[in-house]
């Protein structure tokens, strides 16, 4: 896989983000006789679920992409001599065939990307701490809708105080309609701004 390859990848993940927002931003305007607030609800959250699918998908061929062009970390580490050839379906099936891995929380994953990805093609490191902070919220709000745990509307709970002040809870669909979509809008459009960051950084890198 080459830069071309990567960037047009870039641009399609863009493109499918772009779409949400605007179905997203689209059912809010409706009436309604079309979609009750519940419906509405309900909606909101399976874009904002299908915006998360869409950037793990996105984020693992990234890592794929980036060990492909600059190898010496992760042969030092499995201790590969130069002469075995590394292409992208060898470096996958070598990071996730011994366990499940999940990279959607950046901070998280900061050590997993410097122990195998050069340093000067560790795109993820180039992301703003207010990027990075809006994918965690979002990956709350996410955690909330895949388990109902108590747990994580526990953690739910506690961003919605210390980023947004909101005292009591609220259901991921009610929050992310607030003020005609502000909180969704920002939220998913942060998922561009993230993929738009390592396009730039990329584009240096040689």
């Amino acid at each position: 896989m080459n830069k071309r390859s990567i960037l047009k990848k870039h641009n399609l993940f863009e493109k499918n983000i772009e779409e949400i927002i605007k179905y997203g931003l689209r059912l809010m305007e409706r009436s309604s006789t079309f979609f009750n607030v519940k419906e509405k609800t309900i909606i909101i959250e399976g874009l904002l679920l299908r915006a998360c699918a869409y950037w793990e998908r996105f984020v693992e061929e990234e890592v794929i992409f980036l060990i492909e062009l600059k190898q010496s970390k992760l042969r030092e580490y499995l201790e590969l001599p130069y002469s075995q050839k590394l292409n992208c379906q060898l470096i996958k099936a070598i990071l996730f065939s011994d366990s499940y891995r999940s990279f959607q929380d950046i901070e998280k994953s900061k050590g997993f990307f410097r122990r195998f990805i050069a340093n000067n093609y560790n795109l993820f490191d180039k992301l703003a701490n207010e990027q990075i902070r809006k994918n965690q919220m979002a990956y709350k709000l996410r955690n909330y809708l895949a388990h109902y745990s108590e747990f994580a509307k526990k953690k739910l709970q506690q961003e919605y105080e210390r980023t947004y002040h909101y005292s009591l809870f609220m259901k991921p669909g009610r929050f992310l309609m607030k003020e005609n979509g502000k909180h969704f809008e920002s939220l998913i459009h942060n998922f561009i701004l993230m993929s738009a960051t390592m396009k730039g950084e990329l584009a240096c890198v040689k």
